[in-house]
């Protein structure tokens, strides 16, 4: 930023840039309920009617309440449960971190 001072427009004073956000990955938790509904295996629908089920029969698994719903049969839940299980990275999402958060 020029500074008018009393030397006109001759001093230049120095002014730091605004901080930056630092984008880091994270990793997001995705549940069974949700990795079914991503896939296109059951409808948004399903999925809340399955997790007001869920919520209301504490202890209850959700794939164990699609199966009562009728949703999917108990074979297609084992299979993509072990699917699910199997992975190792489900999600990664930008989280904005400050520069002056990692100098401390």
């Amino acid at each position: 930023m020029l500074d008018r001072g009393t030397h006109g427009w001759s001093n230049l004073r120095a002014r730091s840039a605004p901080m930056q956000p630092l984008h880091i990955p994270q990793l997001q938790t995705i549940r069974f309920g949700e990795f079914l509904r991503d896939r296109n295996l059951i409808t948004e629908e399903q999925w809340i009617a399955a997790l007001a089920l869920h919520w209301s029969e504490r202890g209850a698994r959700i794939g164990a309440t699609i199966v009562a719903q009728g949703v999917l049969s108990r074979d297609r839940v084992e299979l993509e449960a072990a699917r699910f299980h199997a992975l190792e990275v489900v999600e990664i999402d930008e989280v904005s971190i400050h520069d002056d958060v990692h100098a401390a």
